[in-house]
């Protein structure tokens, strides 16, 4: 009896080894990103206890930053519209140029990340800096000629519809 059942005990124990190896991958490689990026909340501390910005003057700082108003969407909560505006800090004039150049895309990003988003997640200040860090990271990715250094919200208004 043993001997006929031992084909389908190693079979199905060949299985089992192929859908966990399966499911590892799966894992590692397309949930977790292979842990290649951290989450938003530890990019945030590590900003805060990473380096600071280089301080330029006042005269400097507007001469590489770009201003994107009234961007406005619904949440992920469809009952929800936010309308913002912001403020990007960029590292040199070329990179200033590429986003001007860039800004439907960067309003396009703007808004997909918005769409993803519920309307707790941007509340306070903390969930604020989750949505800017975000956006960084999207944005960075869009610029070959240099980096967002900086995104300031300078309006927010979410209420619901």
């Amino acid at each position: 009896m043993f001997k006929k059942m031992l084909p389908w005990i190693i079979m199905i124990l060949v299985v089992i080894t192929l859908i966990t190896g399966a499911a590892f991958v799966l894992w590692y490689f397309v949930i977790d990103d292979g842990g290649s990026q951290a989450s938003p909340e530890k990019q945030i501390e590590q900003t805060l206890e990473g380096e600071e910005a280089p301080q330029i003057s006042a005269e400097e700082r507007m001469l590489l930053t770009v201003p994107l108003d009234n961007v406005a969407t619904n949440l992920a909560d469809m009952s929800y519209v936010v309308r913002l505006s912001f403020s990007f800090q960029l590292d040199s004039e070329e990179a200033k140029h590429e986003f001007e150049l860039l800004q439907p895309s960067v309003k396009a990003t703007t808004v997909r990340i918005l769409r993803d988003t519920m309307p707790e997640e941007i509340q306070g200040s903390q969930g604020q800096d989750v949505l800017v860090t975000k956006m960084m990271n999207q944005l960075n990715a869009l610029l070959l000629e240099g980096k967002v250094l900086q995104i300031e919200i300078t309006d927010i208004i979410v209420q619901q519809s």
